[in-house]
């Protein structure tokens, strides 16, 4: 029933073990709560992304995203991650009215656990309209990135609905947000110096 192993280490799952531990049959621990953001997009859809969490226990996770408070999924889907290589889930909702507000929550389950409700992530719907992002959408890009979240160094891909989306993660004085060089489009800034200061994925 138990899985022992030895070796040179000094922590398990975060905890002082050191050389010698067991491992059981049973799975106790809530996945991690995920933190997801939604954004309106130009062509008349909103976009609820969020990155996979690590959980120490299972590498497939199952997601599922609640809209407007419901108790009923607007979406269930599975993704895999690990500490090292968590990538980026994106529902995308169509099924929305311009200048009306939606609320997002998500959860994640292990199979016998779930994590907790993810704090709310909201946006307001807007019309439709034939602009240079909306363009790049319809192409299906492998990935798009805008640089103008708000999730701290969490750089957001906006090339659609996928479980394996190739978020960037912005570090050391690299920031965006920041005006563009399109009227409405963001960009990143920083120093750039290609050792220190950089934007990177860590699938690529």
């Amino acid at each position: 029933d138990y899985l022992w192993v030895g070796g040179e280490y000094t922590l398990v799952n975060g905890k002082s073990q050191q050389s010698l531990t067991r491992f059981g049959p049973d799975d106790t621990g809530l996945p991690p709560t995920v933190l997801p953001a939604a954004e309106a997009m130009s062509n008349g859809t909103i976009q609820v992304k969020f990155r996979t969490v690590y959980d120490t226990d299972d590498s497939l996770l199952t997601y599922r995203v609640y809209r407007n408070g419901s108790s009923t999924p607007m979406w269930t889907g599975t993704a895999s991650s690990m500490w090292w290589v968590r990538p980026q889930v994106t529902v995308v909702d169509a099924a929305v009215t311009p200048g009306t507000n939606y609320t997002y929550r998500v959860t994640a389950s292990d199979g016998p656990n779930t994590s907790n409700l993810s704090p709310v992530a909201s946006a307001r719907a807007v019309s439709a309209v034939d602009n240079y992002a909306s363009r790049v959408i319809s192409d299906s890009p492998e990935l798009y990135w805008r640089y103008d979240g708000t999730n701290g160094p969490w750089v957001l891909d906006s090339a659609g609905a996928t479980t394996s989306g190739l978020n960037g993660l912005a570090q050391n004085g690299v920031t965006y947000d920041a005006a563009g060089a399109i009227a409405g489009d963001s960009s990143a800034t920083g120093v750039f110096n290609g050792s220190t200061s950089y934007i990177w994925n860590d699938q690529l």
